[in-house]
């Protein structure tokens, strides 16, 4: 997600509106990285992070609700993004606080974890760091 437009990912072919959960196959792996690269965010001035998460917390929650998801599933965030926020807002720290703190609240039931790629040279850095710091499994090693 770069900006305010939510776009929901399906392998090729899905068309139905249900709620789907997909494997993780080389296949769709395929699939969502050719998604990802045909994503343009050269026009983008603004992202919506708190209604990307919250609508991937809500599309969580019909998933396990539908009852296809095993047991043994877990979920995750991956947030794609520059996190940068509206650049000529005078409040930008207030702003961003108060982004983490909704997207805190909106994580509170389901403990997602979250792990925000900063895409960009210009990335926020410290904001995606902030996001991903307050949501279960910010402790995890990836080096190992």
């Amino acid at each position: 997600m770069y900006d305010k437009n939510i776009t929901e990912w399906k392998p090729e072919g899905i068309t139905s509106d249900s709620v789907e959960a997909y494997r993780c196959t080389n296949e769709t792996i395929a699939a969502a990285i050719e998604f990802i690269d045909s994503l343009d965010a050269s026009q983008v001035m603004e992202s919506d992070l708190v209604g990307g998460i919250s609508h991937a917390i809500d599309m969580d929650k019909r998933v396990w609700s539908s009852g296809i998801m095993p047991d043994n599933a877990l979920t995750t965030i991956v947030l794609l993004t520059d996190g940068r926020m509206d650049q000529l807002d005078i409040n930008k720290q207030k702003k961003e606080k108060e982004v983490i703190q909704a997207i805190k609240q909106a994580n509170k039931g389901e403990q997602i974890p979250i792990f925000a790629l900063g895409v960009g040279f210009d990335a926020n850095m410290d904001l995606l760091k902030d996001i991903s710091d307050r949501t279960p499994g910010s402790n995890l090693d990836l080096q190992k």
